[in-house]
Order: C-alpha cells, then structure tokens, then sequence
C-alpha cells in the first residue's frame, strides 16, 4: 500500500470516529433531555402528592370537626338523661318517704 492509501485510510477513521462522536454527543443530549422531562415528571408528581396531604389533612379536620359536633349532641343527651334520672330518682324517694310516713302513723295511731 503506499502512502497516500495510509491516509485515506486514517481520514476515513477519522471521518467515523468525528461521526461517531457526534453521533455520541447527539445521544447524550437526548439523554439529558429525557433525565430533565423525568426530573420535570417527578417534580409534578411532588405537587401532587403536596396537594393530596392538604386535602387529606382539610377532610381530617372536616370529620373532627363532625366528631365534635357528634360528641356535644352525646354530652347533651347524657346530660338529660342525668337530669331525668335525677328527677325520678327523687321522686322515687319522695313516695318511700311518704310512704314509711303514712306507714308509721298507722302504726303509731297518730290520726
């Protein structure tokens, strides 16, 4: 081979490798590409679950707040129901009372 044969031969490696590396280069920029729409991707995916916590925490407040509601209309009922067992209760023991009474003064024969 002579030596211009040599040359064309380095040229044409050359050639492939300049292709090859801006065929690289090419590739590389794609990749990154693709890394910042992920990036991108991930970051939306972030605000998302961002506003799915606030909106669970805004519905756990909501049912506290019904839990409450619930709890106060309990407590009112339980303090009804106190006041009335009260009332019967000393009503209950208003009628023994009268009743040991009306018993005794005719055991006794007061009247």
């Amino acid at each position: 081979e002579t030596r211009s044969d040599m040359l064309e031969r380095f040229s044409q490696v050359d050639k492939r490798f300049d292709e090859s590396r801006s065929d690289m280069l090419e590739r590389f920029t794609l990749v990154d590409k693709r890394f910042e729409q992920v990036d991108k991707r991930f970051e939306q995916v972030d605000k998302r679950f961002e506003q799915i916590i606030a909106s669970i925490e805004k519905l756990g407040d909501k049912m506290d707040q019904r839990d409450q509601k619930l709890v106060d209309i309990i407590d009112q009922r339980d303090d009804r129901q106190r006041r009335f067992t009260l009332r019967m209760f000393t009503i209950a023991l208003s009628v023994t009372g009268i009743s040991v009474m009306g018993v005794l003064i005719k055991v006794l024969n007061i009247l």
